[in-house]
């Protein structure tokens, strides 16, 4: 099987996403010691790593995951919907006191958060791998003939009727 490197990159800037996630959280403030935001935040964030494992096992076997594309897509699209009102906020709270302490950090993750979230509907909305060759789809002719050719991995249920149609 060829995987293709697109979905791993992918997962890997997802997981980078994450953190600055938690970056921007504490850059805002919501990671100080006070009772109980900390815990909710990093609970409430934990199933933004969801998205890592979808792009993994979407690098891992693409054809056998391809079911799960339009869940993922779906995901990212609420993740950036989501985000709208934090940014229209953000940028209403710019030239305030409030902003101040949050800095530099709090506005790079501010753009960086949605920019991931754009190129993951990109690579799950437009990413399709190419289709295999002709010459490696063809089935290696042996000297017992096509019936002799039989793949030695089995796929499936299908699989064992060819195998038990023969003679």
């Amino acid at each position: 099987m060829k995987r293709g490197p697109l979905f791993l990159a992918a997962a890997l800037v997802e997981v980078l996403r994450f953190f600055i996630l938690m970056t921007f959280a504490a850059a805002l403030g919501l990671l100080a010691q006070r009772p109980l935001i900390p815990s909710f935040i990093r609970y409430a964030a934990i199933g933004q790593l969801l998205f890592v494992v979808a792009y993994f096992f979407l690098w891992l076997d693409l054809d056998r995951y391809a079911a799960y594309r339009p869940l993922a897509l779906i995901g990212k699209i609420l993740s950036l919907a989501a985000f709208v009102p934090v940014g229209l906020g953000l940028i209403g709270a710019m030239g305030s006191e409030g902003f101040i302490p949050a800095g530099g950090g709090a506005a790079n993750a501010a753009i960086s958060l949605p920019l991931v979230d754009l190129l993951g509907i990109l690579i799950l909305a437009v990413y399709r791998r190419p289709a295999p060759s002709a010459s490696s789809t063809a089935e290696p002719v042996s000297a017992g003939g096509p019936a002799a050719s039989t793949s030695a991995a089995q796929r499936g249920p299908e699989d064992i009727e060819k195998v038990e149609d023969l003679p």
